[in-house]
């Protein structure tokens, strides 16, 4: 796997000792400047403990993103599903931390506490008179995971194989005697994910030339082998991508997707128009806003936007327009945005139970938005009205074991074992 391995998951120092103390901890920093450090240690014995945490969250979050870049603008484009019109140096904080938890910078406990992190540091920043102080022990647990997983390393060692492992997706016709084909077909879905996203990209601002008939044929290859292994929502780009062929007149695109799509039977994901676009960026901006600061404000005018577009939301944008509704109605640890919640009841109102199946089947299990809140307890809470409000546990319908559990431990208010299953699932 050494061509597609982008880099080995980090557990962290582990030198880092069990202590309270702020100073301490900070000792074991090496990537922020004796400077730096010394502003967090001072905000720290000064009781400005929201200044502190603030400080060393702000220069984690862009050593991550620094490291995630590194790997170039267009791979990180291609992973978040950037559109065309918005910088990648506009991720948030959520994006940038599982992104660098995908590609192994930090494991799938440094993701955890940093999501929860990001989630409190943002309450404190957008609440001008929170209930109460910043708590010391919060900004304890904040400065030894920062150093734990981030700042207790000089610089990240990592292999840049995914410039050689592009590069041979433009330069070298994969066949089945590839060694990269060979390699693909055992490997993880993040790493399937990542060589559909790259193919496509490239299919799309790659000129007509020879440099493109290699691409456009290795889409075919490749994208016919592991089309089962993608996830619907995946499936559904690869559809829209011919019907915008079709309406633009990119013929030789055109042509293979065609090919693909007769091989893998896949002409079920191709919108009859192209109004889907439309509401997949009306529900990523719904969910920027949801995941940054301020969000409990702004909210409501993005979930109004969408609730008004029409009543009914197009089959390839359904996928990512619930992901975005639930995740508000879902809220974080700190509650939800109530003036948002007439325009989501109005969404979710309009979803039919074979919608709701389609969901829960096919988007929930790879929906690591939802599944992320299902692993606390007051969003648990939340889904499991979600649950009862819409009879999620009456569907008629035969679904995956884990999400027919979801849906017995949600009916039978089982919190506990919802969040373990959650964070199994996220696993």
């Amino acid at each position: 796997m050494n061509e597609i391995v982008l880099y080995q998951e980090s557990a962290g120092i582990t030198i880092l000792p069990n202590v309270a103390d702020v100073s301490e901890l900070i000792s074991y920093n090496k990537s922020l400047a004796p400077k730096d450090a010394q502003k967090v240690v001072k905000a720290y014995e000064n009781g400005l403990y929201d200044m502190a945490a603030e400080y060393i969250w702000s220069r984690t979050i862009n050593t991550l993103k620094k490291n995630i870049l590194n790997f170039g603008e267009d791979f990180v484009a291609e992973m978040l599903d950037r559109p065309d019109s918005m910088s990648v140096e506009d991720i948030t904080d959520y994006e940038i931390i599982t992104l660098s938890s995908d590609l192994g910078f930090i494991n799938k406990t440094a993701k955890i506490e940093f999501l929860q992190f990001s989630e409190i540091i943002q309450h404190y920043m957008s609440n001008d008179e929170p209930d109460e102080s910043f708590p010391v022990t919060k900004l304890i647990d904040i400065v030894r995971s920062c150093v734990k997983y981030v700042l207790g390393y000089e610089k990240v060692e990592y292999e840049m194989s995914f410039s050689d492992f592009r590069e041979k997706l433009k330069s070298e016709y994969i066949t089945e005697d590839h060694e990269l084909y060979n390699q693909l077909l055992p490997a993880p879905y993040f790493y399937k994910r990542t060589v559909f996203k790259t193919l496509m990209n490239l299919a799309k601002i790659t000129p007509d030339s020879a440099q493109r008939e290699i691409i456009l044929n290795n889409l075919v290859t490749i994208l016919a082998e592991i089309w089962q292994a993608l996830s619907s929502e995946e499936k559904w780009v690869v559809g829209r991508a011919y019907a915008q062929c079709l309406n633009e007149g990119d013929n030789r695109l055109l042509v293979a997707l065609k090919s693909v799509l007769l091989k893998v039977r896949g002409f079920d994901f191709v919108p009859e128009n192209l109004r889907s676009n439309s509401y997949i960026t009306a529900a990523k901006k719904l969910l920027t806003a949801h995941q940054g600061i301020n969000n409990f404000y702004n909210e409501p005018g993005k979930a109004k936007y969408l609730s008004q577009m029409g009543s009914s939301i197009p089959a390839p944008a359904f996928g990512s327009c619930m992901t975005s509704v639930l995740a508000c109605k879902l809220g974080n640890r700190y509650g939800i945005s109530w003036d948002a919640q007439k325009y989501l009841d109005a969404i979710l109102k309009t979803v039919s139970k074979d919608r709701w199946t389609y969901y829960l089947d096919n988007v929930l299990p790879n929906d690591d938005i939802v599944l992320y809140k299902l692993t606390e307890n007051a969003m648990a809470e939340r889904w499991i009205e979600i649950v009862a409000e819409y009879n999620l546990h009456r569907l008629d319908a035969e679904l995956k074991k884990d999400v027919k559990d979801i849906l017995q431990f949600s009916t039978q208010n089982n919190i506990r074992q919802l969040k373990v299953l959650a964070n199994r699932m996220l696993n």
